[in-house]
This record gives C-alpha cells, sequence and structure tokens, in this order.
C-alpha cells in the first residue's frame, strides 16, 4: 500500500489527474484501460510509452523472494495518468517520466538506507533468521 500511496504522491506532484479520480489502490487497471481506449483514440500510443519507459527504467520494485510477483499496479497507474493528458507532448511525457525514475530512485536509497542501518530493524531480522533456521 506504501507505493499507490507514492503513486497517489506523484500524480499530484507532477500535476496530472488521477485515473478517474481514484486512489492507486482504488484504482482497477482493466476496467480503465477500457473507458480510455473507447473514449481516445490514440490512447494506447500515449500510455505505451510512458509505461515501457517506466518499466526499463526499474521504476517497479522487485520483490524478494518470499515477497510474491511484481507491483506493477503502480507503474500502470502512472502511465494512465500520463496518457490521460492529451495536452503533453511526447517530449514532455518522457520528462515527466524521467522524474519520476528520478524520485523513484530516491525512494529507494532511502529505504535501503532506512533497512541497513535501523538497528531495530537488523535485530528483528537477526531474530527471524534465527527462527526461521537460515
Amino acid at each position: 500500500w506504501e507505493l499507490t500511496e507514492l503513486a497517489d504522491l506523484f500524480v499530484a506532484r507532477v500535476r496530472l489527474h488521477a485515473p478517474w479520480g481514484h486512489p492507486c489502490i482504488l484504482w482497477t487497471c482493466d476496467s480503465w484501460q477500457t473507458f480510455a481506449k473507447h473514449r481516445c483514440k490514440k490512447y494506447d500510443n500515449r500510455y505505451s510509452r510512458p509505461f515501457t519507459l517506466l518499466v526499463h527504467n526499474k521504476f517497479i520494485l522487485r520483490p524478494t523472494a518470499n515477497q510474491g510477483p511484481s507491483f506493477v499496479r503502480v507503474a500502470h497507474y502512472m502511465a494512465a495518468a500520463i496518457a490521460w493528458r492529451p495536452d503533453l507532448s511526447n517530449a514532455l511525457r518522457d520528462k515527466i517520466v524521467g522524474r519520476l525514475v528520478d524520485e523513484m530512485q530516491r525512494y529507494k536509497k532511502f529505504y535501503q538506507h532506512m533497512f541497513l542501518k535501523d538497528k531495530g530493524i537488523i535485530s528483528r531480522r537477526k531474530e527471524w533468521l534465527d527462527k526461521s533456521g537460515r
């Protein structure tokens, strides 16, 4: 859920429109895509490039082996918010994607630092590893 809150923050910060006005956690990608494609002929073109750039620039956080599949909702949501702005040129869309990728990198570094330096987290991790026999 924290990632979806970040998506909402990113949408507000970059002055995009939340798809259907929904926060990321409540948004349904499939329904939105169907709606958007019917409302806008060029939606697929405006959506696919931002989504591809987000994926290729590692905007999606990879889970650890025991966390399950990747959580791609945030990248879909961000690409949809970018695509829904018909007034944006391709160059401006690319610039927005670059800004989002930069912000996500800062969040990743912050959390990595926090998890590697926080003594409480380190001791709980050690306890968990000891109990699980790892």
